[in-house]
């Protein structure tokens, strides 16, 4: 699922790029991150987080054996997994793939939280519509397109 979140967050990349806003991934472990790289899934600046202190901090959820299985197996997991593999995107099961992650937007300097969203599900992402949304960028929708996920919400708000 990370996979193809990444990518479809990466669609917005030069947007954010012509607007001075930095697109970075915190991953938490070294294993997959060159092959992640190789495959081109993420358009941004890449860091690992091995102790997921970021992690923990930002209340991310983290899952265990028992509750997995209902997201692992859920309706979004397997459409998400499908329009992936459509897209040649295929899953990689390698790692950690118990803890959950979000969108956090910060102003420049780090001490104010523009948008702090937590998914939800293991196939649930932000849609880039509510992110360039939260930062005021305006954008072509067809530029902006993103697969329709259960984060349609979020908290945080504008500021100036």
């Amino acid at each position: 699922m990370c996979r193809q979140g990444a990518a479809e967050l990466s669609k917005i990349q030069p947007l954010l790029e012509a607007n001075n806003v930095r697109l970075i991934g915190i991953g938490l472990e070294e294993l997959g991150v060159h092959e992640f790289i190789a495959g081109k899934f993420f358009n941004g600046e890449i860091y690992i987080d091995s102790k997921r202190e970021q992690y923990k901090a930002l209340g991310f959820k983290q899952y265990n054996y028992c509750n997995i299985w209902f997201d692992l197996f859920s309706r979004l997991t397997r459409s998400v997994a499908q329009k992936g593999r459509a897209k040649g995107i295929e899953n990689n099961f390698k790692g950690n793939g118990f803890q959950s992650g979000g969108t956090l937007i910060v102003e420049k300097g780090g001490s104010n939280v523009i948008l702090s969203y937590k998914m939800q599900a293991l196939a649930d992402h932000l849609e880039n519509a509510k992110i360039l949304e939260a930062l005021g960028i305006k954008a072509d929708p067809s530029v902006i397109s993103s697969e329709p996920r259960r984060g349609s919400g979020y908290s945080g708000h504008n500021t100036d």
